[in-house]
């Protein structure tokens, strides 16, 4: 499950592409306020490594693993925290925010990471 909070809520209307997979930056699944935005029954299982040792902006192995993208632009300034639970036993995931596309690496950089490897609940929280 992935969660994202907010303090600053505001009414975003977005179109949603049926092309919206998740699987690269060109078809990032949109996060539109109001915040909190709830996600359940994701998985990268079967995913594409889309992003590799290459395009390692967050300097982690975990960004070479299978991917899911998301996009979000919020309308002001405002302090979020971006979690992911419930991903079961040996799932390793990594959390990584950037502000861009993982393979830009010229005009793209890491915002935040966070790594699990105990199978608790995994947050960034951005002020």
């Amino acid at each position: 499950m992935i969660t994202i909070h907010s303090d600053h809520l505001k009414l975003c209307v977005s179109y949603v592409s049926s092309g919206a997979t998740g699987i690269d930056c060109s078809s990032p699944i949109p996060i539109c306020p109001p915040l909190p935005y709830t996600n359940n029954g994701l998985t990268t299982a079967g995913s594409i490594n889309n992003f590799n040792g290459d395009s390692n902006l967050c300097q982690s192995p975990y960004m070479t693993g299978q991917d899911y993208i998301f996009t979000y632009t919020p309308a002001a300034t405002q302090c979020v925290t971006i979690s992911i639970n419930g991903t079961g036993a040996n799932s390793f995931p990594g959390l990584f925010l950037l502000d861009g596309c993982p393979n830009d690496t010229d005009n793209s950089t890491c915002v935040a990471s966070a790594i699990n490897t105990s199978n608790e609940i995994l947050s960034v929280i951005l002020h």
